[in-house]
């Protein structure tokens, strides 16, 4: 059939992707390297000292304008590694600020701080990032800053193995079951008594029966829902009547990321990329705080953005939407992005996760990746937009990873998202999905796979040949199916309390 075929795309370039490669390759005639820029001013930069606080180092640097016209400057600070066991890039991006504008001899002192977690390696033996013993030294742009020492070989967090055998996985995954909420609680809840006292949720989904629960795991119909502002992406929540005369609303989806794709007049936005090359994440938040106001008037819930993978080869198709060929850069910009959305009161939707870095056949392809450039260099992104800017939702990506597609990838949605890096929101799919058996549970098929795998919702929900997921017939439990409402429910929860609070900026 069709959709079992696939590609395979071996990343064989390891973590040394983008600058990474040049630098790693002595090559010196990159026309537009990494950081470039140009100005209308001159600036000197002086690194006056570097403090080491716990796994922090913060590097202070005065950004001068010696020229004759005001002006704004980037501060990159790279780390250059010591020699070590694992092969290493010769420098990595460690922080980066940017200053105020400056007028002719003004000057300002910026504090860079790098967590020593994102520039060590991880260690696939011990399953753990480390830091090799040795000089790492610092530069801010083109000085050195101070350089500063580490001892011994340090291990700054261990990690589950995320790329194991199938009969590994299956007990892992046994082991995490949800147990099913137990019958007979406070009955007659309605949806609205939960957004006053959430702590009502689990008594409210126990009174939900499968079909009530099957229908919240899916979406409705194909793009442009009935449900919502015409030109939407779809909608999730409160799909059904029955579930709507619980109280439960829907919640609707625009697309993104450069703007919003509407019906209605709306605002476009530059590209994510021209938004990285201003290295100002403060000025991308409030760009954003600003969409998510005009978004949410035009009656959208959900923004399906920021688009965040990374830039691994020029050719992607799909490079617009995404920031940067550097994990940091993509991080922070990213978390800027949530922070501004869903300060105006518009939930956010990073994606895709992780690995789609190609458009053609984008849904058959298979990204063969170890797993230590999958954490340093493809998910490290997605861990800094989870931890600093704490989206409502993430979104899977079409491709698979080391042959799983992404939608049903349990260690990607619940060894690593949730697990590993706290996310509590929402996981769905990108638009549609492969049809697939569960290796690990024969029995389970399409939308049973996916939710024992974590990811909670199929968008936009018009898949007839996957949609059945009974509890019993095909393997998957009730208490999966109460996981994901759940998952859900506390999404719609914060989107009515956030609605009744009225935007935080």
């Amino acid at each position: 059939m069709p959709w079992q075929t696939s590609c395979m795309d071996g990343h064989d370039e390891g973590v040394f992707v983008g600058y990474r490669h040049f630098d790693a390759r002595g090559r010196d005639d990159v026309l537009y390297p990494f950081g470039h820029g140009l100005s209308y001013t001159n600036f000197r930069i002086d690194a006056l000292e570097t403090q080491i606080t716990g796994d922090l180092v913060s590097t202070r640097v005065r950004v001068t304008n010696t020229g004759e016209r005001p002006g704004k400057e980037t501060v990159l600070l790279w780390c250059i590694p010591p020699h070590a066991n694992l092969p290493m890039p010769p420098r990595i991006l460690a922080a980066f600020a940017k200053t105020c504008e400056l007028q002719p001899d003004e000057r300002q002192d910026l504090t860079l701080t790098c967590d020593l977690h994102h520039i060590a390696p991880f260690d696939e033996r011990d399953h753990a990032f480390v830091l090799e013993a040795g000089t790492y030294r610092l530069r801010a742009n083109d000085e050195d800053a101070e350089s500063f020492e580490v001892d011994e070989r340090r291990v700054l967090g261990r990690c589950a193995p995320i790329c194991i055998p199938s009969g590994e996985l299956r007990e892992r995954i046994r082991e995490n079951l949800p147990p099913e909420l137990p019958a007979g609680g406070a009955e007659g809840l309605s949806f609205e008594d939960v957004v006053r006292d959430p702590s009502l949720l689990d008594a409210f989904v126990s009174q939900l029966d499968d079909d009530e629960l099957e229908r919240l795991t899916c979406g409705e119909g194909a793009m442009n829902s009935t449900l919502g502002t015409p030109g939407n992406a779809g909608a999730l929540g409160g799909v059904s009547q029955r579930l709507r005369d619980r109280g439960i609303p829907p919640a609707i989806c625009a697309d993104g990321p450069s703007g919003a794709r509407l019906q209605r007049a709306c605002s476009l936005l530059p590209c994510a990329t021209a938004l990285a090359c201003t290295w100002d994440a403060d000025l991308v938040e409030r760009l954003y705080a600003a969409l998510g106001d005009e978004v949410r008037e035009a009656g959208v819930d959900i923004l399906l953005a920021p688009g965040m993978n990374i830039q691994r080869d020029p050719r992607c198709g799909r490079n617009f939407e995404y920031f940067s060929e550097d994990p940091l850069l993509t991080g922070r910009m990213a978390a800027a992005v949530v922070r501004g959305l869903q300060s105006a009161g518009v939930s956010a939707c990073p994606k895709h996760l992780s690995c789609n870095n190609q458009e053609h056949r984008r849904n058959t392809t298979d990204s063969q990746v170890s797993e230590r450039t999958l954490r340093e260099v493809y998910l490290r992104g997605f861990e800094l937009c989870v931890r600093e800017g704490r989206p409502d939702l993430v979104m899977t990506s079409y491709n698979k990873v080391n042959g799983v597609w992404a939608h049903y990838h349990y260690d990607l949605a619940t060894t690593v998202l949730r697990g590993e890096w706290g996310f509590e929101g929402l996981v769905i799919t990108d638009w549609w999905m492969r049809p697939a058996r569960s290796p690990e549970f024969p029995r389970l098929r399409d939308n049973a796979y996916r939710i024992r795998a974590g990811v909670d919702v199929l968008m936009p929900g018009s898949m007839s040949h996957v949609l059945s997921i009974r509890p019993r017939p095909k393997g998957i439990t009730r208490g999966e199916l109460q996981r994901t409402a759940k998952h859900v429910l506390r999404l719609l929860v914060r989107r009515a309390t956030s609605a009744s609070e009225g935007p935080q900026g």
